[in-house]
């Protein structure tokens, strides 16, 4: 007998179905049309597939996702499980039946964040800025790739790329590699240039953020499977395979240099928490109820906090980060690996609900940011070491 709740179920597994081939005709640029010739049958079956609220069968789902160079996956989950953190005593903590917003509203001080000076000082900037608009195309291109670069190097090293700034432009400039440095930080190089190259793209096409994002930019990044050394919580030395576009099928959490684990999302919960994260950061941007920097920061660390890939993780989020910014007419905030500890330690704070420190933080670095930007909308010269990074690598 279909009940209900099967019914909904349903209902919700076709929005997904269709979220997919939206997604893909718009990232592809291919209509209904040649989706049919691909696929063998008629455009209004298309048509029907996409607006249509129907069941549809596994072997249809299957061909779909061949047509698209997509591989289906099916996973049956324990009803409402979406705890996401351990307490150190090691027992499962389930979520209340709340909205992503009503969980954050609860463990957030939106009070003392909102008081913040860097929040004022952000919007003023910006400000200034936009009334100096327009300003030389090709400057403000040449700033715009000096940015993408440096944020390139830094992203990358923050997770132990040994490519140094140089060795990182030569790479991205002329395609020549590093003598002695490994393959796969080279590739890492280019993966980040590809998968931020797409995410400009969604920018500046107004597309909202989905879970199909994220798991291509995660598919363009490391292009590739490969294996990976870990540690399992009772301490063995283990290999497992790292999956492109495809979030963690086990758990991911860390043991820290203290001794204590820390925990990230069970597997089975990344798709229904990353949904309602977007969902919420949709809610308050089309509201305009937080300050765009708030939404970016709170956005990266609960991305972060959820974990979704087996690696790769700081590297998207900072680039989701970044879309927020950018969809609200900010700048890129670049994370320096000469931070790296102070960005950790405020992500640590954020993880114990205290998100002040990371607010100032990206904030700091918005500002400098936005500093760039203001000095070149007055066509001040931004070459040199004011805006670069120093070639000797800082780590």
């Amino acid at each position: 007998m279909r009940t209900a709740s099967s019914s909904a179920l349903t209902e919700h597994l076709h929005h997904l179905v269709t979220e997919e081939i939206r997604d893909f005709l718009q990232r592809e640029g291919i209509t209904q049309t040649e989706l049919a010739r691909r696929l063998g049958i008629s455009k209004g079956r298309v048509s029907k597939l996409i607006n249509a609220p129907t069941d549809t069968k596994l072997s249809t789902i299957a061909h779909l996702a061949d047509a698209m160079g997509k591989e289906p996956m099916l996973v049956f989950v324990d009803q409402r499980r979406e705890a996401y953190r351990y307490p150190d005593g090691g027992g499962r903590v389930d979520e209340p039946e709340k909205s992503y917003g009503d969980r954050l509203r609860q463990k957030v001080n939106w009070a003392d964040l909102r008081d913040l000076p860097v929040l004022e000082q952000a919007t003023a900037m910006k400000a200034d800025i936009d009334s100096r608009r327009p300003f030389s195309r090709n400057m403000e291109e040449h700033v715009l790739q000096q940015t993408l670069n440096i944020w390139n190097y830094n992203s990358n090293a923050i997770e132990g790329n040994t490519l140094t700034y140089g060795e990182t432009l030569t790479l991205l400039l002329y395609g020549i590699t590093a003598k002695g440095k490994p393959l796969k930080d080279h590739l890492d190089i280019i993966g980040h240039r590809d998968a931020v190259n797409v995410m400009l793209d969604m920018v500046k096409g107004e597309r909202p953020l989905r879970q199909t994002d994220v798991r291509q930019f995660h598919q363009i990044m490391l292009k590739e499977n490969y294996p990976q050394r870990a540690i399992t919580p009772d301490g063995w030395e283990v290999y497992r395979t790292i999956h492109v576009g495809i979030y963690k099928r086990e758990p991911n959490h860390v043991r820290t240099s203290t001794g204590k684990m820390h925990y990230f999302a069970e597997p089975n919960a990344v798709a229904g928490l990353l949904r309602d994260l977007f969902d919420w950061y949709e809610e308050v941007e089309r509201e305009d109820t937080l300050h765009p920097l708030l939404r970016a920061a709170i956005l990266h660390h609960e991305f972060l906090a959820i974990h979704p890939f087996d690696d790769g993780n700081g590297r998207i989020g900072r680039i989701v980060m970044n879309f927020a910014l950018l969809r609200a007419g900010y700048p890129v905030a670049i994370i320096p690996v000469t931070n790296r500890l102070m960005y950790y330690r405020a992500l640590a704070s954020a993880d114990e609900g205290d998100y002040l420190t990371l607010v100032e933080f990206i904030g700091a670095r918005l500002l400098e940011a936005l500093d760039v930007q203001l000095a070149t909308a007055r066509g001040e010269d931004i070459g040199g070491s004011k805006w670069d990074t120093p070639d000797d690598d800082p780590r």
